[in-house]
């Protein structure tokens, strides 16, 4: 049994609204990073870029793809925010096509049994064009993962290794 989905928004009888002030005034120096270490780091990651675009055009990049991790809005600028202009833009193209769809059977009076239906249809339709469009950045966040782990798991296989090491030299050093 479906339930019916409602669009409307209710507020709970004991609803408060809570204003947030700026809380950083007079503690800006027990905060973990400053505005200066964030203006550091952009400038620092946008030169790193850089250099990164100018070897992988010249050929002479000998990192790993750890290297570059995280730089990728730098490094494929365009290409980063094309596709996000072009997730958006599908996703509202679809929103405003539903849209007008629900205004025209509403104006030709054809509300039907199946108006369930059609809004499951559509959340279904909105939903796996969000995912098309998106599954670049799924994609890379796996790639990220992937590295991420691989790092983990010889940091942990190094931290191993050298638990092992000392364990022999103390047992030698105790014969």
């Amino acid at each position: 049994m479906k339930m019916k989905s409602s669009n409307r928004v209710r507020f709970a009888p004991n609803c408060q609204v809570i204003v947030v002030l700026v809380r950083t005034k007079g503690i800006e120096d027990q905060l973990w990073y400053s505005g200066d270490d964030v203006d550091h780091f952009k400038l620092y990651s946008t030169l790193y870029a850089d250099e990164v675009k100018k070897s992988l055009s010249d050929g002479t990049f000998c990192g790993d793809l750890d290297d570059i991790l995280g730089l990728e809005k730098c490094l494929f600028k365009k290409s980063y925010y094309g596709r996000r202009r072009l997730l958006m833009s599908a996703v509202l193209e679809e929103q405003a096509w539903q849209r007008l769809s629900k205004e025209m059977w509403r104006r030709r009076g054809l509300t039907s049994n199946a108006g369930s239906q059609i809004a499951d249809d559509n959340m279904v339709r909105l939903a796996n064009i969000a995912e098309k469009y998106s599954r670049w950045a799924k994609e890379r966040a796996s790639v990220a993962a992937l590295v991420l782990e691989k790092e983990s798991r010889l940091q942990h296989c190094s931290s191993k290794v050298t638990a092992t090491n000392d364990d022999q030299f103390d047992t030698q050093v105790q014969s």
